[in-house]
């Protein structure tokens, strides 16, 4: 249970506030200018099946990463040592190397022959 007498619950109460009202907004946005290329019959029913499925999306993400934070247990694992969090941090450690090689690629290479 948060303590809801600290201030850091209270400064990520309102960051997620702040998030959500600018994904809204940008959410409508989107939403009035594809709904624009409709006929002007359905734009209305376009704009407001938009906007739900958008809202209903963000609740399911948002009792996911609930559900993914309060997980105190390797949600599976492979073998006895590989846990889905080493799997993650593998996966991780490859994708950086492989941005430093991207990195590299870009370099002038001296021409062998």
């Amino acid at each position: 249970m948060p303590d809801f007498g600290s201030a850091a619950v209270w400064m990520s109460l309102l960051t997620l506030t702040f998030l959500e009202i600018v994904l809204g907004i940008d959410n409508i946005i989107f939403i009035s200018i594809a709904s624009n290329k409709l006929p002007p019959a359905e734009r209305p029913r376009a704009t407001n099946v938009g906007l739900i499925l958008a809202m209903v999306m963000r609740i399911v993400l948002l009792f996911g990463i609930s559900a993914l934070v309060a997980m105190e247990k390797p949600w599976f694992t492979i073998g006895d040592e590989n846990s889905c969090t080493k799997v993650r941090q593998k996966f991780g450690t490859n994708l950086k190397e492989i941005t430093k090689m991207s990195h590299l690629k870009n370099r002038a290479v001296p021409k062998l022959l």
